[in-house]
Order: structure tokens, then sequence, then C-alpha cells
């Protein structure tokens, strides 16, 4: 989507509130709450890293799947900071909340490179190796088996 775009899905338009409008007009609503998560992805497509954080984080939601994208949405503003301790902890947070074939291995993945951009090579390899065992038929099962060598011989 064109930055554009994504400035019109945050402000709006002659024919839509857009996102902080919403935030702002119908406070402590369920719009208003999946406004703010909205609101977190526009601001980390356009780069705008604090501010994603800051809405990914006035998400609440119930929805493992949204609930889990937010926290991994988090972490990948987090990655974009280079903070990557914060964004272990947000690619965790998704990994269990996803709780699920789809989304753990994805986030788990995501998890095991930024252990490795912190040289932290064992918990790594942790991570890749609970998407071999406990995520066997996820897409990110197919190729961990290179990344898991890779460590090994590092270790």
């Amino acid at each position: 989507m064109a930055r554009k775009e994504w400035d019109k899905a945050i402000k709006g338009d002659a024919g839509y509130p857009g996102f902080e409008k919403i935030i702002n007009g119908y406070s402590n609503t369920k719009a208003a709450n999946l406004a703010a998560y909205y609101l977190g992805v526009a601001y980390l497509n356009k780069g705008e890293y604090r501010k994603a954080i800051d809405n990914l984080n006035n998400y609440r939601g119930d929805d493992f799947m949204v609930a889990a994208e937010a926290f991994g949405n988090t972490g990948d503003a987090y990655v974009e900071l280079k903070d990557y301790s914060n964004a272990a902890t947000y690619f965790k947070k998704a990994v269990d909340k996803a709780s699920n074939s789809f989304l753990s291995p994805f986030y788990l993945k995501k998890l095991g490179l930024v252990y490795e951009a912190q040289n932290d090579n064992k918990s790594a390899l942790d991570a890749y190796k609970s998407i071999k065992n406990d995520y066997g038929t996820s897409t990110e099962a197919q190729s961990i088996d290179e990344y898991i060598a890779r460590l090994e011989a590092k270790l």
C-alpha cells in the first residue's frame, strides 16, 4: 500500500473518519480497540516505529489471532529500532498467544533470528528446534534444518 493510502487510513478523508478519529470518537468500544491495532499496523508500514509500538500496545483484544499479530507487529517495530531485547519479549508473547501451527512457528523463527542478532545462538537453536519438533508440518519447518545445522556448527 502506498504511503498516501496509509496516511488516509490514519487521518481519514471526507468519506472515512480514519483510525485516529475512530479511537478518539468512540473510546472504550470494540471499534476503537480494533482501530488501535490497525493504527499501529499503519504506522509500522509507514516506518514510524515508536507510534506503531504505542498504538499496538493500546490494543486489548481476546481474539488470539489479532492479539498474536499485535504482539508480533510490536516485535517487528522493535527489530526495526534494533531493540532486540524488547523484540524477543514480544515475539515470545506472540508465540504464546497464537498457540497454533500457523502463527507460532512464524514467530518462533523471528524469535530465533532476534536471538542470533544478539549472538545468543543457544536460544536461537532452541527456537528453531521447537519449530521442527512442535510444528513439523508448518511452512517454517520445511527449511528449518538449515538454520539448525548452521547454529550447531557454531556451538
